[in-house]
């Protein structure tokens, strides 16, 4: 939470990492982790600050980005809404 209220004060540019094997996974996982602190989470927050989110997959040095995705605001439900399709998606054979 407080990354995203960081994040959120006008100056441009921010990174940060979190665990999950989606762009939709990862708001869910940030959505969580904020659970932790606040009992209702600021979804429009998390549309307003964050623009892309970038998946790696792999391990170790094999790390590849496999997704590439567009927070484009919120649904008509509340939810952080990711723009169709992503902006990338990549599949890597071994």
């Amino acid at each position: 939470l407080d990354l995203l209220k960081v994040w959120g004060t006008g100056h441009p540019g921010g990174i940060g990492t979190i665990h999950a094997g989606s762009a939709i996974g990862a708001l869910r996982r940030m959505e969580q982790l904020i659970q932790e602190a606040v009992v209702t989470v600021p979804r429009a927050l998390i549309a307003e600050t964050i623009d892309l989110i970038a998946v790696l997959s792999g391990r170790g040095a094999e790390r590849r980005l496999s997704e590439l995705a567009r927070v484009t605001g919120l649904t008509a439900s509340g939810a952080p809404h990711l723009a169709s399709g992503p902006v990338l998606r990549a599949t890597f054979s071994t």
